[in-house]
């Protein structure tokens, strides 16, 4: 299957125990946790300067990649606050909430700037881009109330935009992260509006899309309001609330017309805290971001790079 093939190339050559050893001697971390290939990425960097500003604008921010063998560090300056990252054609992509930076693998090096959306104008709040993955020759990036861009990587620009839910305005949703698993993209949606008073609750849950044609195929309702992060493997589709809880599906369980009883809710991680921005899952662990909050009263929460044995979290 092709997409079982694209899942194997985007699967990292290092051992588990390589990615671990490596991450946990980073000495901070923030919004994502990737690895590609040989490489550990990390994105750093805040969304909204103040609450309540009338719009956003870039923030410049830090972008850190570790060679998983020789644990050679590379430092770059990212235009704005990175929010994911994946390699193409040889080349870096990083996600912002602003644009997509195609970046020198090996150098970081700016290459080019391209846009992930057609709108003329600022961006308003959690309209901004969240997330992507890779589907064949495209990235398709989770674009908050927008819905989904399509970046074609042969053209280098947004091809297709995708407005998702819109039947159910004047309420709207947001795509706030995305996963491709057992042939399916899905995508996750959380509500943006409340609910009003005589009208249907707006939608949260899965978005569940063709990868081929791009065509939705069905929505999946049924999940708690916060839903940040979505991730995968062969076996599960996890969704992530801020990092606490965790709740996995099984994929063969999501055939379905309507979202099944989740197979385990994860909120134990064994200390205090828990994971939080974008996770990494390999076969033995969850790689990620750790919300460590303190034991005693005044100290502050910090955030630490820390590997989750799988087996520990039934997961």
């Amino acid at each position: 299957m092709l997409w079982s093939l694209i899942f194997t190339l985007a699967a990292h050559a290092a051992t588990p125990e390589q990615t671990k050893r490596v991450l946990e001697a980073q000495p901070e971390c923030a919004n994502f946790v990737r690895v590609v290939g040989e490489k550990l990425m990390l994105g750093f960097g805040a969304y909204w300067p103040v609450m309540g500003a009338p719009a956003r604008s870039a923030i410049p921010s830090t972008l850190k990649v570790v060679d998983l063998g020789d644990e050679s560090l590379l430092t770059a300056r990212a235009l704005d606050a990175g929010v994911d990252a994946l390699e193409a054609d040889g080349q870096l992509f990083v996600l912002t909430y602003e644009g997509l930076e195609e970046r020198d693998l090996l150098t970081l090096e700016l290459r080019r700037l391209h846009s992930t959306h057609g709108e003329a104008r600022a961006l308003g709040y959690k309209d901004h881009a969240m997330a992507m993955v890779r589907v064949g020759q495209t990235i398709v990036i989770a674009h908050g109330r927008l819905g989904l861009s399509v970046f074609d990587l042969n053209a280098r620009a947004v091809t297709m935009r995708i407005p998702l839910l819109r039947a159910q305005l004047p309420h709207e949703s947001m795509a706030t992260s995305l996963a491709l698993a057992g042939g399916k993209l899905f995508v996750l949606m959380d509500n943006f509006t409340l609910p009003t008073p005589n009208m249907p609750a707006p939608f949260r849950g899965l978005v569940v899309i063709n990868p081929a044609t791009m065509a939705v195929e069905k929505e999946l309702a049924g999940i708690d309001p916060g839903a940040t992060d979505l991730f995968a493997d062969g076996q599960f589709l996890v969704i992530s609330y801020l990092g606490q809880p965790l709740w996995k599906y099984r994929l063969s369980t999501l055939n379905g017309n309507r979202l099944p009883r989740p197979a385990g809710i994860i909120s134990d991680f064994g200390q205090p805290g828990h994971p939080t921005g974008k996770l990494h899952m390999d076969e033995t662990y969850l790689h990620g971001c750790f919300m460590q909050l303190p034991e005693t009263a005044g100290k502050p929460v910090r955030l630490v790079p820390r590997s989750l044995a799988r087996r520990d979290l039934n997961l």
